[in-house]
């Protein structure tokens, strides 16, 4: 039963990974699945000197 599951969850979430970036206006971003290439990146980023903590978010 679980293996049926995460079956099933794994095709919806790339159906919706692909249906968003059919979505997506911006030609260079594409979306994909979280894996090892991406969590280095994230990783690699969290700990870059020029990595702000505090957005400055402008108030609309």
């Amino acid at each position: 039963m679980r293996d049926e599951l995460e079956r099933r969850y794994h095709q919806l979430r790339k159906q919706s990974i692909s249906l968003a970036n059919q979505a997506l206006i911006t030609p260079n971003v594409k979306l994909t699945l979280v894996d090892h290439v991406s969590y280095a990146a994230f990783k690699k980023w969290k700990d870059h000197p020029d990595r702000r903590l505090e957005w400055n978010w402008p108030s609309s």
